[in-house]
């Protein structure tokens, strides 16, 4: 995105859960780019992907303009019950200066065992999580899935259970408007702060999201042009 409340990452520990490939790997490894790379190390744990699509995105996001040796990229990793947070402590001693992890997708390290308890395995699996962010000053950031059902609440359509979004410090939604469009609403929700959202839009040709504008006034301004397209059609 063009806009951001600050340059580097506080400490945090946030869920980024979209219904499209482009929300889910263009927009973190844009933020870890352009964000985060001028003042620390990046950890990205692309665990979909390989090393060729990886430098592909790069390219695309204009990354060679940046530093990019401070990106550690890694398509392999533990699961969380397996050595996930050891193998994480060991990373962060030797790159003390890391300021943001990013796990795609959360999913591939969950390897805990499940009950019919679902909440209570999902915070149970968060908590695991958080040691990392209660031991180190940095951001960990979790790419999620949303589930294919509506809902006027964005927050329910995360993958799993509310102990999901009941655990972390903060939620974003990223929702597209229309399946093949290139407009998106984020809702975000934190701990600490109201919950807003705003419009996106996607640039194709430079594979990144467009800030334009908070939600609400983009889709009155929206609302207007389709109206008065209305009047001209039908005058």
């Amino acid at each position: 995105m063009n806009e951001t409340t600050s340059t580097t990452a506080p400490k945090v520990f946030e869920i980024i859960d979209g219904n499209t490939l482009m929300a889910q790997k263009y927009e973190p490894l844009q933020f870890a780019v352009e964000k985060i790379l001028p003042h620390g190390d990046v950890l990205y744990l692309a665990l979909e992907d390989n090393y060729p699509r990886l430098q592909d995105r790069l390219n695309k996001i204009k990354a060679a303009a940046v530093d990019i040796s401070r990106l550690k990229l890694t398509t392999a990793s533990f699961g969380i019950n397996s050595g996930l947070i050891e193998q994480t402590h060991n990373h962060l001693a030797a790159y003390h200066d890391t300021k943001l992890i990013i796990i795609d997708t959360l999913e591939h390290v969950r390897d805990t065992e499940f009950d019919k308890n679902i909440y209570a395995c999902d915070y149970r699996d968060m908590t695991l999580l958080r040691e990392i962010t209660n031991k180190h000053k940095l951001t960990l950031l979790l790419i999620h899935h949303t589930r294919k059902l509506k809902d006027d609440d964005p927050l329910n359509t995360l993958s799993g259970s509310m102990g999901l979004v009941g655990s972390v410090d903060g939620v974003f939604v990223l929702e597209k408007e229309e399946r093949t469009g290139t407009d998106a609403k984020p809702t975000i929700a934190n701990r600490d702060t109201e919950g807003f959202c705003f419009k996106l839009r996607f640039d194709p040709d430079n594979c990144k999201w467009v800030f334009m504008g908070n939600y609400d006034a983009t889709a009155k301004k929206s609302r207007a042009i389709r109206k008065r397209r209305m009047a001209v059609s039908l005058g």
